[in-house]
């Protein structure tokens, strides 16, 4: 064995050499990285310095993460297969006082005790002040590489502008994250959100013979504006008499896991309406629910009663995603609008695998965001293109009972709305729903000015109007949306209507 040995030692010297080479290299890619998690150097194999003038920042990214500048002024996207980072802007000084209360704002999501685990700090980021927040999710099944491990830093240029990093990655450990989040630093200002014309496409339907006639019936270049209305109403016969009008369309809302009110549908159907159905979430935990499994077998059994049904329906899941009374608005989880993209991809693809196609889907933003920050704003909530069929547009003149509420008109409400949607998106549009309150202004009037101003947007095809009553706390009439009060309101629906036509 000692002469074996000793052979071998003579024989294979290089290789030894090779070794000794191979571990100082290693040492120095051990030490390399250690000093990189320390924020001390950069790590040049697998990191990359990005620049991004446009929304005036830099940092180091992975050199195999791809850059996603769709949204570029709103919040650039990177990203490879374990981790995503997201980079939003924000200038908050018209939507709240100070940088404090946007933290405050923003975190609520962690009452939600149940779902989310953290850690919670104060640091920095370069020179400026960082709020740094770590927080784990349980892993959903029903999501590819789920990535439920978060890191976000809101850095704070001065007291009303905010760079938002929010990241997360399929490993427990962070400190990848946290070493590209102590990279970043500004370099410029950040420009507004600017989308390109016709950005969002119009793509081939995937609907039965049936469903596709409704479609060009109602939603080709052609088709004049067509009028639906809230299903409860107890006066719609009275209604329709007055006005010498039949609605064509029913919005009728659902609760989620509850079953396809298919007598509903098909009454309406065989009554000349078509139904615009709208299930709800109720609580945050069927979002997490969903995409971990726990409907599948509920959505199967959904998606073939709506098979078996036959009959042509707009569907608009979850509307309103942007704004904070609906649970399954991004503040209520993680600040992570994916989470609704991958909610909205998977039902759509539960349905489409059981050869579910007489349904027509409607997204619908509410008009403006609450909160007004930008990873809650409309566009993040898109599910892409081949997931949509139909723009909803939702914005209510709410009166002035509320304090903080005042008496709109309804260009101010859709002028801009309308015309940022139609420069972007190439499909056609609905008013999903919509109403002027009685209280604060003259209701009749509104509405004649509400039809004059609809020629201008030729995009919209459908408008379906609330007529409702909202409460206040103490059971008095808040805004009173009905169509009938004042009853003159009608006189003005028969005639316009007529006009437009």
């Amino acid at each position: 064995m000692k002469n074996y040995y000793r052979r071998g030692m003579n024989v294979n010297k290089p290789i030894f050499k090779i070794i000794l080479v191979v571990c100082i290299v290693c040492c120095a890619l051990f030490s390399r990285r250690v000093l990189f998690e320390k924020g001390i150097i950069e790590e040049s194999i697998s990191i990359v310095s990005y620049r991004n003038d446009y929304m005036g920042f830099e940092m180091n990214i992975l050199d195999d993460m791809e850059v996603d500048t769709s949204l570029e002024g709103l919040l650039v996207k990177l990203e490879n297969k374990d981790t995503t980072i997201n980079v939003f802007y924000d200038d908050f000084s018209k939507d709240i006082a100070s940088y404090n209360e946007y933290i405050e704002y923003s975190d609520n999501f962690l009452k939600d005790n149940s779902n989310i685990i953290i850690e919670n700090n104060i640091t920095r980021v370069n020179d400026k002040r960082a709020h740094i927040l770590s927080w784990t999710r349980r892993k959903l099944s029903r999501i590819e590489n789920d990535k439920n491990y978060y890191y976000s830093a809101e850095i704070k240029l001065d007291n009303n502008r905010v760079y938002t990093i929010l990241g997360k990655t399929n490993k427990p450990n962070l400190d990848e994250i946290q070493g590209l989040v102590k990279s970043f630093r500004v370099v410029g200002e950040c420009k507004p959100l600017n989308i390109p014309d016709n950005y969002f496409k119009k793509e081939k339907l995937n609907v039965d013979e049936n469903t596709r006639n409704v479609y060009n019936q109602f939603f080709s270049d052609e088709s004049h504006l067509t009028w639906g209305i809230f299903d409860q109403f107890d006066v719609l016969d009275e209604v329709e008499e007055k006005i010498d009008y039949k609605f064509e369309f029913i919005l009728k809302y659902q609760t989620f896991g509850t079953p396809i009110p298919a007598t509903d549908i098909k009454e309406n159907y065989e009554d000349g309406r078509l139904i615009e159905l709208s299930p709800q979430n109720t609580s945050t935990d069927e979002i997490y629910d969903v995409l971990d499994g726990v409907y599948d077998e509920y959505l199967i059994k959904y998606a073939k009663d709506i098979k078996a049904l036959d009959i042509p329906i707009l569907f608009r899941p979850n509307n309103e995603m942007n704004g904070d009374w609906c649970c399954y608005c991004d503040y209520h989880y993680s600040k992570d609008a994916e989470l609704y993209v991958k909610y909205w991809q998977y039902i759509y693809n539960v349905f489409k695998e059981r050869g579910v196609d007489n349904l027509l889907w409607v997204w619908n933003p509410n008009s403006k965001s609450f909160p007004n920050f930008s990873w809650n704003k409309d566009l993040v909530y898109y599910p892409g293109d081949e997931y949509v069929d139909i723009i909803g547009l939702t914005a209510y003149n709410t009166g002035n009972y509320y304090k903080g509420e005042y008496w709109t008109s309804f260009s101010d409400l859709y002028d801009d709305l309308y015309n940022e949607y139609s420069r972007i998106f190439e499909k056609p549009f609905m008013i999903t729903e919509f109403a002027c309150s009685t209280y604060g202004g003259d209701k009749a009037k509104w509405v004649s000015d509400m039809f004059d101003n609809l020629k201008n947007y030729p995009k919209i095809k459908v408008a379906i109007w609330w007529s409702y009553i909202d409460y206040d706390i103490n059971g008095n009439e808040a805004r009173v949306y009905c169509i009938n009060r004042p009853s003159r309101v009608l006189d003005v629906f028969k005639r316009k209507i007529k006009e437009y036509n």
